[in-house]
């Protein structure tokens, strides 16, 4: 991703945050003021914090801010830190791409069912989606570090 994407990204997650957050007051608030609960809310905020998920592990990738153990790499030379970070990031795309695939054939398979959410009553593809988009997103977060990786590699003296 670049800067501007990664900004964009950085937004959508706090928006989204924000509307989780208002949402849930909303539907706690209705509970306890008029002794009903919003239907939509819950199955609105569960699918938001899916794809929240999902955005903030591409953000993280973008920023090599997931976890690792460096107990190896701390102790090698630069040249093999970067190797083995490059290696790292094609075996995270391979999961990443290998989970989006399945994530497409789930989507198929809830568009052959036909299934409607309880509570909006949407098709339950539209919330699948977010397997393969998010899988996608992050795999190409990584996608970038490795080719920030491969150009730090080629200006090192």
């Amino acid at each position: 991703m670049n800067k501007r994407a990664l900004r964009i990204s950085e937004w959508i997650a706090v928006i989204l945050l924000l509307s989780m957050t208002l949402l849930t007051t909303a539907n706690v608030f209705s509970r306890y003021v008029f002794h009903m609960s919003i239907a939509l809310t819950e199955e609105l905020t569960t699918n938001m914090f899916g794809l929240l998920s999902f955005i903030g592990a591409a953000i993280a990738a973008e920023r090599g801010a997931h976890l690792g153990l460096t107990i190896l790499t701390d102790h090698l030379s630069a040249g093999a830190n970067r190797l083995i970070r490059v290696f790292a990031c094609f075996v995270s795309m391979t999961l990443l791409c290998f989970v989006a695939w399945l994530g497409v054939d789930m989507v198929r398979h809830q568009i052959r069912l036909g299934n409607l959410s309880t509570g909006m009553q949407v098709p339950e593809w539209i919330y699948g989606l977010m397997v393969p988009f998010g899988c996608a997103l992050i795999a190409a977060a990584y996608l970038v570090k490795v080719i920030e990786l491969l150009r730090k590699g080629k200006d090192a003296p």
